[in-house]
């Protein structure tokens, strides 16, 4: 027979998260849906831990050991739970932490998403849901949440499967081993920011008395970007910030500036603050982009110079990018 099991789990709900499943009425202990995620008190469960890293933070999900019924001690609505028959309750606790080990210093939770959680037992799923919600560019709710999941028969911590998904994206593991999938890999992203490029004292302009000046700071790649999604499988986004990039004539040349345009990836610069001789922004290009372990940043600059017609002055510098 299964004991009945006060865990310390528990805890108050994530916002947004209600009890999913019906109970059965009835006298003294109520039964439980054959599908119920019951809402917890508490912030603690024993077992294996297993720890996804998303864009918004570090999600850490725990699984406890089965058990039968679960005192009113351990539930939000203070009313003790049984699982039916062939099924248990499966404490899970999820403790999410906002920013903190996201990577690249949370840079790539500028659109934040919802983190999905779902757990899968013996074929059958449980949607534990997102552990926040959104608000812009911010997140709401954000904390620890232990739930009872009913669950089929009464499975051992390697017959659960966690799965989070975040922008469509799936890592899943067995508590307490490592996450795999599309998503796992942000795991190896650093913590802090990639460091700035240095900007070259002189772009290849073809011989053309001209002169850049830029700032670069952030030269990086990473499986994921906000607003542009996930990177193909098996590849990365290569990613280039650009706080401000300014054409001039050189000094002494009689030749003036009139207006810079990026070609290629750096079409996704705009002009912004600095008017039409100068560009901001980032560029989100492709592996396939790169020349050897740099990408080719290309402007189109128009110089209006005296006493002669010119086209636009094709300005190249390629950014190492580090791996």
């Amino acid at each position: 027979m299964r004991r009945t099991r006060r865990s310390r789990a528990g805890a108050a709900g994530a916002a947004g998260l209600a009890v999913v499943g019906t109970l059965l009425g009835g006298c003294g202990t109520d039964e439980a849906a054959a599908d119920a995620v019951l809402e917890g008190r508490g912030d603690q469960v024993d077992g294996p831990t297993t720890t996804f890293v998303v864009p918004t933070g570090t999600l850490a999900v725990t699984v406890g050991d089965p058990v039968d019924r679960v005192g009113s001690d351990d539930t939000a609505d203070r009313e003790e739970r049984a699982a039916p028959d062939g099924s248990a309750l499966l404490p899970v606790l999820v403790d999410f932490t906002d920013r903190e080990g996201a990577p690249w210093g949370g840079r790539l939770a500028a659109e934040p998403q919802e983190a999905d959680v779902v757990l899968e037992v013996g074929g059958e799923e449980r949607e534990l849901g997102s552990p926040y919600t959104t608000a812009g560019r911010g997140l709401s709710g954000a904390g620890t949440a232990t739930y009872w999941v009913v669950v089929p028969g009464e499975p051992a911590a390697d017959d659960v499967t966690v799965t989070v998904t975040y922008d469509g994206a799936e890592q899943a593991a067995a508590p307490g081993e490592e996450p795999s999938g599309p998503a796992a890999t942000l795991a190896g992203l650093p913590a802090e920011a990639p460091p700035a490029a240095d900007c070259p004292a002189r772009w290849r302009t073809g011989g053309a008395p001209l002169r850049l000046e830029c700032e670069l700071p952030l030269v990086g790649r990473t499986a994921y970007w906000p607003g542009a999604g996930w990177a193909p499988d098996g590849s990365s986004w290569v990613v280039v910030e650009a706080r401000r990039i300014q054409a001039y004539a050189a000094r002494g040349s009689a030749d003036e500036v009139r207006s810079v345009e990026g070609v290629g990836p750096a079409e996704q610069l705009g002009h912004g603050e600095w008017g039409p001789t100068g560009l901001a922004g980032v560029v989100v290009a492709g592996e396939d982009d790169l020349t050897g372990d740099a990408l080719p940043l290309e402007l189109d600059v128009a110089v209006d110079a005296p006493g002669a017609e010119t086209g636009p002055v094709r300005a190249t510098y390629a950014v190492p990018v580090p791996r």
